[in-house]
């Protein structure tokens, strides 16, 4: 079930209730709900949709604006003479938060020089590797380049056995900081509809300057890092590389800002949509800055402070 639009009258600023939908074997099936208040957490982009398909009052001209998703450095590192066993493990096994401070060696200098008051990266996790059944699959790939019609026999067995992309890789991740960008955006699409024959969500987004200089200025670390811990080949590179400028992340923030000013933000600092006094946003869609770390520990600390605001209890 999905709501596709919340019911009431802006003028009188409340909601009364929602409208869903459903898909079944019948094909869709509608209803609705009334509701004295409601709390939208869908995530950024789908509450911003839904805010969009239910016309919200946006006094500020900030609703689905300063969306933000991270800004990504994907490291792999390949140990020739030992094994690392990354994938016996969790994915991350260690954090490293030197990247998280602007004043990391090196990085005002830098900034200043491409005319950047400062520049911040963010957490490093360590850790990661392939599956078995994904490097096998890598391995098929590669050897189908060269024989197509058997990318398989002894020379899979062998690339298995030394595992040169499962037991001899190791990863570093950077969740680097993103600004809130006015133009960076989530609309409704005038043309793409899903499969209720509504508008899907179209975002707007690439990296600008700040996250630019602030890659190019950690990207060496990352390499030179993992070169000292031993490994025979080092590669770091923006995660917008390998996938033709699309965001790669699952850090989805920001498109309805809080803020104590209804002229400059979209919801109140509790999560309640200015002009709508029985509406509530408790997910990462409030967010007005990114910051340098995974968000999901804030998300619900804000999703918790929100909810206890709306209950009457101490934040």
């Amino acid at each position: 079930m999905m709501t596709v639009r919340l019911t009431g009258s802006a003028a009188a600023g409340r909601a009364t209730g929602v409208r869903w939908v459903r898909m079944t074997q019948n094909g869709p099936v509608t209803g609705a709900e009334s509701a004295d208040v409601i709390v939208m957490a869908a995530s950024a982009i789908e509450t911003v949709r839904l805010a969009l398909l239910s016309s919200f009052p946006d006094g500020s001209g900030k609703l689905g604006r300063r969306l933000m998703l991270h800004s990504f450095v994907d490291g792999s590192a390949i140990f020739l003479d030992e094994r690392m066993h990354a994938y016996r493990g969790r994915s991350t096994t260690q954090c490293a938060e030197d990247a998280a401070d602007p004043d990391f060696p090196g990085a005002r200098a830098y900034a200043k020089a491409h005319g950047l008051p400062y520049i911040r990266g963010g957490i490093m996790e360590l850790g990661g590797s392939q599956d078995p059944i994904s490097e096998a699959q890598s391995y098929q790939t590669l050897l189908g380049f060269v024989r197509s019609a058997k990318p398989f026999g002894t020379d899979f067995k062998q690339l298995m056995r030394s595992s040169i992309l499962r037991d001899r890789l190791a990863g570093c991740s950077m969740v680097g900081s993103e600004l809130p960008y006015l133009d960076h955006t989530v609309t409704l699409d005038p043309a793409v509809k899903d499969v209720f024959g509504l508008p899907v969500a179209q975002i707007t987004w690439s990296y600008g300057k700040y996250e630019q200089i602030a890659q190019q200025f950690y990207i060496p670390h990352l390499k030179a890092m993992m070169t000292k811990a031993g490994a025979g080949v080092a590669l770091a590179v923006a995660a917008t590389t390998n996938s033709g400028g699309v965001p790669t992340g699952n850090h989805v923030m920001g498109g309805m800002m809080m803020g104590a000013d209804p002229a400059t933000s979209v919801t109140d600092a509790y999560g309640r949509v200015h002009g709508l006094d029985n509406v509530y946003v408790a997910d990462g869609s409030v967010f007005v800055t990114s910051g340098a770390h995974n968000p999901t520990n804030t998300l619900m600390a804000v999703a918790l402070r929100n909810m206890r605001h709306l209950a009457g209890t101490p934040a």
